[in-house]
């Protein structure tokens, strides 16, 4: 599922292929097709980006 516009979100104009940048869209339908729930469902689409976790006794979190 791919979208060749841009989202209001980025404040840009114009098409996804005129932009210079690496830009990665995930729609909500794909998030909802495949039954993400987490952050982790909904960015395994998304190429270059890494979950890292960070659980002790005094921390846990995540890192994006």
């Amino acid at each position: 599922m791919r979208t060749d516009s841009m989202s209001p979100v980025l404040r840009m104009e114009g098409r996804m292929l005129e932009i210079p940048q690496n830009i990665i869209g995930v729609t909500a339908d794909l998030i909802r097709e495949q039954g993400g729930l987490e952050l982790k469902d909904m960015i395994r689409n998304a190429s270059g980006v890494k979950i890292g976790y960070n659980s002790s006794v005094f921390d846990a979190s995540a890192t994006v």
